[in-house]
């Protein structure tokens, strides 16, 4: 039976790094792609996920998300938000840049541990798949919008 003092990389560790492509907090992303590269309206507003963390060991943990992406005066998208298991919880936020047709990317700082990561956003549908990497593990997670 695993410990519940595991940390989980998608939320200890991943949201640690620079969470939320910083901007969740000021982290510098990748370059836009296209002009302007402003946020679209498919990803501003709140969603909700559960996913799979797998930490460096190969563990694997659920996790559950719920993140806020709003638009930033500097054509960035900014992101809050807060990531649980059973064991814990872990606060982060980000700043993403638009990589293409329903594509983001970004960095991540975690605001409860101080992990920073990478994240990439890509619109399926009318959900988001998300996928949050750090030194110590990656999480994906499917996503759904709950509000704009």
């Amino acid at each position: 039976m695993k410990s519940n003092n595991t940390r989980i990389v998608g939320v200890a560790h991943t949201w640690r790094t620079a969470v939320a492509a910083a901007t969740l907090f000021g982290v510098v992303a990748g370059a836009p792609v296209g002009p302007a590269a402003a946020a679209s309206p498919d990803i501003v507003g709140t969603w909700r996920g559960n996913g799979t963390a797998v930490d460096a060991n190969g563990d694997s943990h659920t996790v559950r998300c719920l993140v806020t992406f709003s638009d930033r005066s500097d054509g960035a998208v900014g992101l809050q938000g807060r990531c649980s298991t059973v064991a814990e919880a872990a606060e982060g936020s980000g700043r993403l840049t638009r990589r293409g047709s329903g594509r983001y990317a970004g960095t991540v700082q975690g605001l409860t541990y101080g992990a920073q990561g990478s994240i990439s956003v890509r619109v399926n549908g009318s959900g988001l798949d998300v996928t949050l990497t750090g030194d110590e593990g990656q999480l994906e997670m499917p996503m759904i919008k709950v509000s704009d």
